[in-house]
């Protein structure tokens, strides 16, 4: 049997119940054809230390430190950001598939870059508004715009691509 199914999402029963940013990036790793010891040796890391830490095995790991973490990062030239996205997205579903999961947190981190200095810039242009006006509260609907926003762009490359199709077809 087939850990894969036809949609391309893992069986639940081949999939921890979490993945953590350890599986991200021992998914970058394994993308980039880099072995666990070659990235030890790149990162600075002892090997049997990094093989700890990064084990496929959740239950066998070690707990890795932050500057280690930072270190792996550096070398498989992923951002801390895109890592943690990546493990919020399967927190929330641990079936996504990796490669679905990567694209999506290059995006979202991509998006989030700079935001916060945004935020805080187009609030303290506002007459009577200061940073004391940002709250937690305010991130829901926000958020729920933005989707809607990112679901419109989707839609019309969707249907663009669809335009494309049909023209060319009709050549």
């Amino acid at each position: 049997m087939s850990a894969i199914s036809s949609s391309g999402h893992a069986s639940p029963e081949t999939v921890p119940c979490s993945r953590t940013i350890i599986d991200y990036l021992l998914f970058k790793a394994d993308a980039r054809r880099v072995s666990i010891r070659r990235l030890g040796e790149l990162a600075g890391i002892n090997h049997s230390r990094c093989a700890r830490i990064l084990h496929k095995d959740p239950a066998r790991r070690y707990a890795i430190k932050i500057y280690e973490l930072s270190q792996i990062l550096d070398v498989l030239n992923v951002e801390f950001i895109e890592a943690a996205l990546a493990s919020d997205a399967w927190r929330h579903d641990p079936v996504i598939p990796h490669a679905s999961v990567e694209r999506a947190a290059i995006l979202t981190s991509e998006f989030v870059r700079g935001l916060p200095a945004k935020i805080i810039g187009i609030v303290s242009e506002i007459q009577g508004l200061d940073c004391l006006d940002i709250r937690k509260e305010q991130g829901h609907p926000l958020r729920s715009l933005i989707i809607q926003v990112i679901s419109k762009q989707y839609a019309e490359i969707a249907r663009r691509r669809d335009v494309k199709i049909e023209f060319d077809y009709k050549i």
